[in-house]
């Protein structure tokens, strides 16, 4: 990949996730007049989990899943 077509989708990228962010603020001032607000808040992270960990799971496999030395408990999720 060139460094332009990489600038280019750099600038995609960013371009999506800042009008993402006032869509989904949008979104919850509107359904805050119908649902409670521990509902809300509920989906909004939800709906954010069942995307960005397909997306973790497809760049880091089970990786992302590494048990820390000795440990039985799962670590946090590794994204580096």
């Amino acid at each position: 990949m060139t460094s332009n077509s990489s600038d280019l989708r750099g600038i995609i990228l960013m371009a999506v996730a800042m009008l993402g962010v006032p869509m989904v603020d949008g979104i919850a001032k509107y359904l805050s007049a119908d649902y409670s607000p521990l509902f809300i808040g509920w989906a909004r992270y939800a709906v954010a989990s069942l995307i960005v960990i397909p997306l973790a799971y497809r760049y880091h496999g089970m990786r992302m899943f590494r048990r820390s030395s000795g440990s039985r408990i799962w670590c946090a999720p590794r994204f580096w």
